[in-house]
This record gives C-alpha cells, sequence and structure tokens, in this order.
C-alpha cells in the first residue's frame, strides 16, 4: 500500500510538472514605457500603420497590451489596443524626418502573459503613407523575444 502510495504521488507531480512545463516558456518583461524619441518637433514627417495580432497572439490580446514601433532603437510611436466594427486593431502614428529612408521595425507587449514580441519584417518609412486599413489591416510577422 506504501509503495502504491509512492507511486500515485511520483506520477501526479510527473504529469503536473508535464503540463506546467510549456514550449512557450519565454522571457517575461514588465511592461515598457515606450516614449517616442526626441523633442517634440523633432520629426516633421510621419505614416500611419493600422494592423492587428496575429490569430495566435490575438487569443491572449487585452488592454494592457501594447505596440511600438522603433527606427533602430529609437522609438518613433506607440498605440494600445481600439476596438472598431468589432476588431481589435492598433492605429499606429510613426514620425521620422523628411528625409528618413530607414525601415520600422514593431515591437508588442502582451499584458496578459508578459511576454515581448518583435516582428521578423520591417516596413520602409514613406511619408505620409498609410500601411493597412480597418477592413485590411497589416498583420505583422511575430517571434518571442528572447
Amino acid at each position: 500500500m506504501r509503495h502504491l502510495k509512492l507511486i500515485i504521488a511520483v506520477l501526479f507531480l510527473g504529469i503536473f510538472n508535464w503540463n506546467c512545463g510549456s514550449k512557450d516558456d519565454y522571457p517575461t518583461y514588465p511592461r515598457p514605457n515606450w516614449e517616442l524619441s526626441g523633442l517634440p518637433g523633432t520629426y516633421s514627417a510621419s505614416m500611419i500603420i493600422v494592423m492587428s495580432l496575429p490569430d495566435h497572439l490575438a487569443k491572449n490580446e487585452g488592454d494592457t497590451d501594447l505596440i511600438g514601433a522603433f527606427i533602430g532603437e529609437e522609438c518613433r510611436g506607440v498605440a494600445t489596443v481600439k476596438k472598431y466594427d468589432g476588431k481589435n486593431l492598433y492605429f499606429l502614428l510613426i514620425k521620422g524626418d523628411a528625409a528618413e529612408q530607414n525601415n520600422v521595425f514593431i515591437r508588442y507587449y502582451c499584458g496578459k502573459n508578459s511576454y515581448m514580441y518583435a516582428s521578423q519584417n520591417s516596413i520602409p518609412f514613406v511619408i505620409d503613407n498609410v500601411h493597412g486599413d480597418a477592413d485590411t489591416p497589416f498583420i505583422p510577422d511575430f517571434v518571442p523575444m528572447e
């Protein structure tokens, strides 16, 4: 009987640990305090990205999530989720110089699990460009930051 209890206890702990040890365990981050780089008036040009999250990330989406647009390591835009026509969208205003030739990279912070994601692809900064719209939002290809 004692051995049976021991076997049951070992099996229980093994199953418990197996279920908790998800392959989705990534480093967690505090909520970022992303702010636009530069003083007010530093950037004279802008573009807009209207985006939504990929389906596999949208299931954890919430009000504490943040999207940041970066050129190099400079934050050039920040957005939070907005409901529009039954969809969760991010309207990202990205600031830049009139002669800006760099690419924009997007980062996503998920408040529910405290994971940080980075877009694999960049978007060229194009003055007055609107990338995506409410009907066909841009959907970045995010990977977890490690």
